[in-house]
Parts: C-alpha cells; sequence; structure tokens
C-alpha cells in the first residue's frame, strides 16, 4: 500500500489494529479510497469523474476523502489495478 497518500491518524490506527471491525472498516474506507485514487489519478476530479462514470462533485467528494465509493467503483477500481487495489483498498480477494 502506498503509505505517503494515508494520513499520520490513519497509518497509526491501522498498523496498530488486529482483528477486523466491520465499524472502523467503513469509517477508514474514504481514506483508502481517496489514497488509492490518488496514487493511480492525482488529484484530478475529471478523469477520476470519467473512468467511474461518476459526477464531478462525486468524484471531488472522493478525492478530499469526503466519501467513498459504492461497489461498482470498487469493482472497476480492482479490474483497472489488479496488481494494487486489492492491497491499498483493503481486499482479501
Amino acid at each position: 500500500m502506498s503509505r505517503e497518500f494515508l494520513s499520520p491518524t490513519f497509518r497509526q490506527s491501522r498498523d496498530r489494529r488486529v482483528g477486523l471491525d466491520p465499524y472502523a472498516e467503513h469509517a477508514e474506507f474514504p481514506e483508502r479510497w481517496r489514497a488509492y485514487l490518488m496514487a493511480h489519478y492525482g488529484y484530478d476530479p475529471a478523469r477520476v469523474a470519467a473512468d467511474f462514470q461518476v459526477s464531478p462533485r462525486a468524484a471531488r467528494k472522493w478525492l478530499e476523502g469526503e466519501t467513498g465509493c459504492k461497489g461498482g467503483a470498487l469493482i472497476i477500481a480492482l479490474r483497472r489495478h489488479p496488481e494494487t487495489a486489492p492491497q491499498m483498498l483493503g481486499s482479501v480477494a
């Protein structure tokens, strides 16, 4: 996982965590999604919007870590970047 885009708080909580906590996973996912997007797209809302077929507003929210994606966009990410997306997004697949 590219750690340079993750906030220090996120890195520390992820490093200390043992096991899986569904609430923590849900709360942390927008930050993982943002890190994935920044690593692969940089801060380019237009490109993100086009690649994931979402509105520019949704792309900006993703890139600012305000929200995460829904399942369809996650599948697109896993298919576009099969070598890096699973590790960056927390997939065990």
